[in-house]
Formats: structure tokens, sequence, C-alpha cells
């Protein structure tokens, strides 16, 4: 059978390959933001924002926490938070890095935080936020690989 113009349906399935210009409502989204850098003693943010558009939504805020490491066995580390918010929801994480003690380079760190949308058409601020503590030592990090991704909440998939 070959349809041609609008298709509508309450239900169904439908086995083969679909091609679409758009889907009405998000099913996943994505978008990747710039690096941020920072020192000791300082803070950084990045912003972003989703437009919901009528549907429950997990929101989920990603990076990769990038660390210098010295090596040089002296015990000196340091702490670094890394901030997550997604419309008001928040949670901190903290990371101390032992950065006399591993070898000179770089560490990584994976971070994400998820928070469950309403059904709305609001939009939804967020941000991560880096916030170098103080130290005896000065250092360098850099919050790379940020993500910002939208999934469809309430999947009939999991149980």
């Amino acid at each position: 059978m070959i349809v041609r113009g609008r298709v509508e349906a309450n239900s169904g399935v439908f086995r083969g390959t679909v091609q679409a210009d758009a889907f009405i409502g998000d099913i996943a989204v994505a978008k990747g933001y710039d690096s941020l850098t920072f020192r000791r003693n300082q803070t950084v943010q990045r912003n972003g924002a989703y437009q919901n558009r009528g549907y429950s939504m997990t929101v989920v805020l990603a990076c990769t926490l990038v660390c210098q490491t010295y090596g040089t066995g002296s015990g000196l580390g340091y702490t670094s938070d890394i901030t997550f918010n997604i419309g008001g929801q928040e949670v901190t994480r903290r990371i101390f890095v032992d950065a006399g003690n591993i070898t000179a380079g770089t560490t990584a760190f994976e971070l994400r935080f998820a928070a469950r949308l309403d059904a709305d058409y609001n939009n939804v601020g967020f941000f991560i936020k880096a916030t170098g503590r103080n130290a005896a030592i000065d250092y360098t990090c850099t919050v790379e690989n940020i993500t910002a991704t939208a999934f469809r909440t309430d999947s009939s998939s999991f149980s």
C-alpha cells in the first residue's frame, strides 16, 4: 500500500523503515556545549535552556571533568565542585584529585545528573557550574564534553 498525505492512528505496530521530516513531540534530542576551564579559587558556568513541547521528559546533563596531576609524590591534592541544575533540581558533586600521587598528566571523571520534567510547554533553564576550591597548589581543570539530552519519560519499556 502506498499512502500519501497525512496519516493518523491511535495505536498500532509498524514494521519497516520510516523517514520523516519531523515528529510531533520530542522523542530524544541533544545538544553539545563549549568546554569550560577553571583554576583554584575560580568559578565558571555554562548555561542552557530546554523548550518542552508538552511531554514528560527526562533531561540529562553530562560532562567530563579533566584535572591536572603532577606525579611529585608530595601528597598535595585539591577539590573541585561540579554543580548541575535543571529547572531548579540541583546536585553538587565534590571531586578530590590526589594530584601529587598520581602519574603526571591528567585524570578524568565522567559526571551526569538527570531530572524529570512535567508535561508542559515551559522553557526550562539549566546550568553546569564548576568551582575550583582553595588548595596549597595552583591547578587547572577543564569541563569537557558538556551535553544536554532530553528523552521522552514514562516509556512502557521499563517496569
